[in-house]
């Protein structure tokens, strides 16, 4: 019994130059994406006030997903970390927390938030109140580490309303050139550490 012909090795020759000569690579479909994804909608307004909610839901243009929750800064600070949650082109941010009464809000996304595609972030802040109006006051001012030089890396300045020792009321990433500013707070006095 013959398993092989002239026409199968043919075939079969024809087949493994082909293979050979395939190029596997990633799709071009255009230019690069470097766009973050663009808020459509939110269910908090910025500077919204009389808010009693424990969830914020953002609707993006397109897929996002979540990075580090931790990239998420609540000021007055949470007794619990929040939860960020992305589904598709939701990201829903929940806190279990109740928040306190005639109180401004503050929440900085960092890095949070990305689109699916290229991971290109966006960086989001809301301002809220609790109450019939926003705070005003503000703190600003600049980190500098004097044993290395420069600025500390990842560096976060802290605001205590007790006490060094006591909890942290407000917390805020400087920016590369060290820099930091607390807008909307109450007008009362803080201890300050970075």
């Amino acid at each position: 019994m013959k398993f092989f012909n002239l026409r199968n090795s043919i075939v079969i020759g024809i087949a493994l130059v082909a293979v050979g000569c395939a190029q596997v690579r990633g799709l071009n479909g255009g230019a690069k994406d470097v766009t973050p994804p663009k808020l459509l909608a939110q269910s908090i307004d910025s500077f919204a006030t009389n808010v009693a909610t424990n969830t914020l839901v953002l609707n993006f243009d397109e897929y996002v997903q979540a990075g580090a929750a931790s990239e998420v800064i609540v000021s007055p600070a949470l007794k619990q970390p929040a939860t960020l949650i992305c589904n598709k082109r939701l990201a829903m941010l929940s806190w279990n927390d109740t928040l306190k009464a005639n109180t401004t809000y503050t929440i900085e996304f960092g890095n949070a938030i990305s689109d699916i595609t290229e991971g290109n972030k966006t960086s989001l802040n809301f301002v809220f109140s609790t109450g019939s109006a926003l705070d005003s006051a503000s703190i600003s001012g600049a980190v500098y580490d004097a044993q290395k030089g420069g600025v500390p890396e990842k560096a976060t300045v802290i605001l205590y309303s007790d006490s060094l020792m006591g909890s942290v009321a407000y917390a805020k990433k400087v920016n590369d050139k060290g820099e930091f500013i607390f807008n909307y707070l109450p007008k009362t006095n803080f201890h300050i550490a970075a």
